[in-house]
């Protein structure tokens, strides 16, 4: 087994000379992996993460945006203004329609909050997704699809 170009483990199957002993009339198969050569590739962060202490909250948000602005700059925007309190920003709807004017697009995207230090309220998540729409709508000239 080659992981880039390096050997990291060998597999294959059992002769039926070495399996005879064993009464088995079966094939039989082997693996063994070098984990340390895989693992060393990786930091701890990479392969190691804690489960959060503090359960998360969501929130969707649907902007109609000009046709040309892109969905990594919104995301981006969102990141920004959302701070250390945004663990996950994804795009899930991409929507160009009747509803929707010509020039522009629709673009839905799931936010997730999530404090280190505490469960968040309500609140505390409304004010900051305020906030990224407010951010949205002074740089992008977003708009709240309803």
């Amino acid at each position: 087994m080659l992981y880039g170009e390096d050997v990291c483990g060998v597999c294959g199957q059992i002769s039926k000379r070495s399996a005879e002993p064993f009464d088995l009339d079966i094939p039989v198969f082997f693996a063994e992996i070098d984990l340390d050569k895989i693992l060393s590739r990786f930091s701890p962060e990479q392969i190691f993460k804690a489960i959060p202490k503090f359960p998360s909250a969501m929130r969707d948000i649907a902007l109609v945006v000009d046709r040309n602005v892109l969905s990594q700059d919104l995301k981006a925007e969102i990141l920004s203004a959302g701070g250390e309190l945004i663990s996950r920003v994804e795009l899930f709807d991409v929507y160009e329609g009747k509803q929707i004017p010509g020039n522009k697009k629709s673009l839905a995207f799931a936010i997730e909050y999530r404090s280190e230090s505490k469960t968040l309220t309500d609140e505390e998540v409304d004010n900051v997704h305020h906030r990224i729409v407010t951010r949205l709508g002074e740089k992008f000239s977003a708009e709240l699809r309803m």
